[in-house]
């Protein structure tokens, strides 16, 4: 990560919840919120259009989406396979496992 980045301490010392940092077979897991979709990109330092193109979308929407809550008209929650990706692409986890 660079300077401009947080590290994994920095996350698991409550700026998300470590049971999001899980695999999701992991009876501990717990699924990601609309805030911790938010506090992901705040410890990344990276825009919502980055954080997209790291998982492959172009829509920016989708991001804007998965940060407000899914009872919220345009609120939904972030598939697991995005945050799982998200989270190895900003180096959060380092490993699968199941």
């Amino acid at each position: 990560m660079t300077d401009q980045h947080h590290t994994k301490r920095d996350a698991i010392d409550g700026r998300l919840p470590p049971g999001t940092l899980l695999h999701f077979t992991d009876p501990e897991y717990t699924a990601p919120t609309a805030e911790d979709v938010r506090a992901l990109k705040e410890i990344s330092g990276l825009t919502g259009r980055e954080l997209c193109a790291l998982v492959g979308l172009e829509d920016t929407r989708t991001w804007r989406r998965w940060s407000q809550e899914a009872r919220a008209p345009a609120g939904k929650q972030i598939p697991y396979s995005a945050w799982r990706l998200l989270l190895f692409e900003l180096g959060l986890v380092d490993k699968r496992s199941i």
